[in-house]
């Protein structure tokens, strides 16, 4: 099956032709013909340059064999055990792969706007990339945005029931306690952003990236900019012991037309 596991190759290997086993946990392509693709097992993370005509997505799952060299003057990657070597001259085998027809990310999120009371749905129509994980998947001009049939299915589902929903864009960042910077709650007023959560645009990014259909649907956690309306613990189960059950059950029942109905969600191939 294989003769190496994934993080144990260093530059002794250099030479050695090897059989690796694990999932794709990334893909860059690497002018016309050819990718790169960073292949995960459970003791790390090597990159494998392979032919660019091969459709290798997120989270298959591979056997790759080739010869493993060192990387290229200046892309040796000190972050990574393995960051000295690469393997190329690959021959790869899919063992199994994973294309789910759409994913639904159900989430929290602070309203920002004044009309917005906890417990309320919104589904994002796009998201700020004010993080630092969306950057290793797409360049930074890249919108985030969410798959529209997908989108739609859910805000049927909601109407369907006789709720209401909001639609906006949802600020994504990683700023910690940004609460208490004025200047930051300045640019949310200037930017007019529905909502902000810490996972909205790096999901939409990386379902691009991996062409995996996906939407959003968030609930109000909070009012973070009105006085009084930051999560506290007590307020936080509150929402989830009110609002978990119903948040749950629409994204399920989404998830479901989209199965039963068949209907094909296509992504652009490059």
């Amino acid at each position: 099956m294989r003769t190496h596991q994934c993080g144990e190759l260093r530059a002794e290997h250099i030479g050695q032709t090897v059989s690796l086993a694990g999932w794709v946990a990334r893909r860059r392509e690497h002018g016309e013909h050819l990718a790169f693709i960073d292949l995960r097992d459970h003791t790390g993370i090597v990159q494998c340059v392979v032919d660019g005509a091969a459709d290798l997505r997120s989270e298959f799952v591979v056997r790759i064999t080739g010869v493993v060299r060192p990387r290229p003057e200046g892309t040796v990657n000190d972050q990574l055990a393995t960051g000295e070597v690469e393997v190329g001259d690959c021959r790869v085998e899919v063992l199994a792969t994973a294309e789910p027809k759409a994913t639904l990310f159900l989430g929290m999120c602070g309203g920002l706007h004044r009309s917005l009371e906890v417990g309320d749905f919104v589904l994002p129509t796009a998201a700020i990339r004010d993080e630092g994980a969306s950057q290793h998947f797409m360049p930074p001009q890249v919108p985030a945005l969410p798959t529209f049939k997908v989108q739609k299915f859910v805000s049927q589902i909601i109407v369907e029931r006789g709720l209401d929903y909001r639609t906006g864009v949802i600020h994504t960042t990683d700023t910690r306690f940004w609460e208490f910077n004025e200047g930051f709650k300045q640019r949310l007023y200037d930017e007019r952003a529905l909502g902000i959560d810490m996972e909205t645009a790096t999901l939409f990014s990386v379902g691009f990236a991996s062409k995996v259909p996906i939407g959003a649907l968030l609930l109000v956690s909070d009012l973070p900019l009105k006085r009084g309306g930051i999560k506290t613990r007590d307020s936080a189960g509150s929402v989830f012991r009110r609002f978990t059950d119903l948040h749950i059950e629409i994204g399920i029942e989404a998830m479901s037309e989209i199965a039963e109905r068949g209907e094909h969600i296509r992504h652009y191939r490059w």
